[in-house]
């Protein structure tokens, strides 16, 4: 419920050493480009250990499935996150449509 009427935001919890990103529609945000969130998500996943990368889709009823897609492939294609144990995904019942493309990378 954190950061409503955001399509998208992160948060490095330094104390686990998680990384969560929420992603609440597939749709860019007038205010915030999805690339440049995208950037400092990757900086982070380069500059400090992630044990955990959660990306939560639970309240997700899709739009543009393109709009993750080049984050989600340099996340899988990263050994560091792309492994059991590391990264999680969370889907709901509103997860819908295209916001369900992205359980398959």
């Amino acid at each position: 419920m954190e950061n409503g009427g955001k399509y998208y935001w992160y948060r490095y919890l330094e104390e686990s050493q998680t990384l969560y990103f929420q992603y609440d529609r597939c749709q860019e945000m007038s205010d915030r480009s999805f690339v440049s969130l995208a950037i400092e998500i990757m900086e982070i996943v380069e500059t400090r250990h992630v044990e955990k990368f959660i990306f939560d889709i639970r309240n997700n009823p899709g739009g543009s499935s393109i709009i993750a897609a080049g984050l989600l492939n340099e996340l899988t294609n990263r050994p560091s996150i792309n492994r059991n144990g590391v990264f999680y995904v969370c889907l709901g019942m509103r997860t819908q449509s295209s916001a369900n493309h992205h359980v398959c990378y």
